[in-house]
């Protein structure tokens, strides 16, 4: 406002002294909403440069996990009244950090059985218990932790039997992971 009322001041030749005085009794009269618009304009972009600093710290202290399906096929074997529908899925279950006590859950529809499962680990290691408290619904609970470099495939083989071609297609269950991450909170996809 000092640079403003400078400026008027030097250009008082071009304008007329009764112009200047107008405006500088104006500028008088709107000085603290002047103040208080700047002051909370600074104010908002402090704000925003704080709320985006808090934004990234979140993502960097966060552990993520991902079941995501990597490929699936399916054949169907006809008999006399119904067709058989077999399908293989490939899901490959990831960390981006260090997660532990790993609980993977895949429900399928009512009709479908599982019929096989296999969980390979990225790196040379085995090992998994299973659960499969209903004919469609399994529950693995891996014996190893997940991380950046260590991931896991999960093989699911099911089967259907259906009635009609129109029903031969492939079935996506709902897939969820779960564990523990290392500031042991509970991590959930």
């Amino acid at each position: 406002m000092v640079i403003l009322v400078s400026l008027m001041l030097e250009t008082n030749n071009t304008m007329g002294s009764e112009h200047l005085k107008n405006f500088l009794d104006y500028i008088r009269k709107v000085r603290n909403k002047i103040l208080l618009g700047m002051l909370g304009a600074v104010g908002v972009a402090a704000l925003a440069l704080l709320g985006g600093i808090i934004q990234e710290w979140y993502k960097a202290d966060k552990t993520t996990a991902a079941v995501v399906l990597r490929s699936s096929s399916f054949a169907a074997f006809p008999s006399q009244n119904s067709i058989e529908v077999m399908q293989l899925s490939t899901y490959e279950a990831s960390a981006s950090d260090l997660l532990k006590y790993i609980k993977i859950t895949a429900i399928f529809g009512k009709d479908t059985e599982i019929a096989q499962h296999n969980v390979l680990y990225t790196v040379d290691i085995e090992g998994s218990d299973y659960e499969k408290p209903q004919k469609n619904y399994l529950i693995l609970r891996l014996k190893h932790d997940l991380d950046v470099k260590r991931r896991a495939l999960i093989y699911i083989l099911t089967k259907k039997i259906v009635v009609s071609r129109e029903y031969i297609k492939s079935e996506v269950p709902e897939v969820r992971i779960q564990g523990i991450d290392k500031n042991g909170k509970i991590v959930n996809y």
